[in-house]
């Protein structure tokens, strides 16, 4: 006896990718900011639960880096940015 196999697919709908909340703040911070000069990036510590620590970094000379900028700031399950110390003002 031929036994018919029903193969049944799920459809799965695809789930909305959003960028990791690291990068939404990154984002969040340069465009208050602005980008300074030699410029070389953004580095984001979670240091609990939705606090961080944000550091901007340009280089220095040719073989070094330093923090142009430091945050202490609160951002929401999105990313966005809801406060911060020292307060982020356009500079660049």
């Amino acid at each position: 006896m031929l036994l018919e196999q029903i193969e049944t697919t799920s459809v799965e709908q695809p789930k909305p990718i959003f960028p990791p909340r690291e990068t939404v703040i990154v984002q969040g911070v340069l465009s208050r900011l602005g980008r300074p000069a030699n410029f070389h990036k953004v580095q984001v510590k979670a240091v609990s639960g939705s606090k961080y620590r944000v550091n901007v970094y340009v280089r220095a000379d040719a073989a070094s880096y330093r923090v142009a900028h430091s945050y202490f700031l609160e951002a929401d399950d999105e990313g966005q940015v809801l406060v911060s110390s020292p307060a982020i003002s356009r500079l660049y």
